[in-house]
């Protein structure tokens, strides 16, 4: 009795496994999940090596940035970094390192590091080569995120004056970029 009860246990289970193997992604079977398993992704302090690796070979820094999808405000600055002339202005003096707090793996811990107090998103760092923050978004009254107000502006400028070659024409037009709305 104990032989069948387990031959019969056998035969489900080969069973059950066989029709498993005959769900195919996309096919829409009953019973079948249409999900694929995630492409593998860096993480987010895996990222930042990189980003470091190429600043360094190319004499730059690394603008390190953290954001969340939802974040209108994060959307703001990458649009205006998105603009050519800032695109031509930033690449030529940074490695862009935009890391997804709600995307990247590992994110929130590499963000507690720099952003110790949890300041909020977007947060951003003027990084050298070695991880070390030379600017930051932390100003006086906290993170400014997307500066916009004309003491956001004043202290983002500052930070770039500060840590990059940038001429003071270009910064005036990083300030121009940033003041329209």
């Amino acid at each position: 009795m104990i032989q069948r009860l387990f031959v019969a246990s056998l035969i489900l289970t080969a069973t059950a496994f066989a029709g498993a193997s005959r769900c195919e992604v996309g096919k829409g079977r009953p019973g079948c999940s249409p999900v694929t398993p995630p492409a593998k992704q860096d993480t987010a302090e895996a990222q930042l090596f990189t980003a470091m690796a190429k600043a360094k070979q190319e004499n730059k820094l690394v603008f390190l940035r953290f954001s969340e999808v939802w974040c209108g405000h994060c959307t703001r600055m990458q649009q205006i970094l998105d603009r050519p002339n800032m695109k031509a202005i930033f690449g030529a003096e940074f490695v862009d390192l935009k890391i997804d707090l709600t995307k990247t793996p590992k994110a929130r811990a590499l963000y507690l590091k720099y952003a110790k107090n949890g300041d909020g998103v977007p947060w951003f760092a003027m990084v050298d080569t070695q991880g070390v923050p030379l600017a930051s978004s932390v100003g006086p009254k906290g993170n400014i995120g997307c500066p916009e107000l004309p003491e956001e502006i004043a202290f983002f400028v500052d930070g770039l004056r500060r840590t990059t070659r940038m001429t003071a024409s270009q910064l005036d037009e990083v300030a121009a970029a940033f003041k329209r709305r």
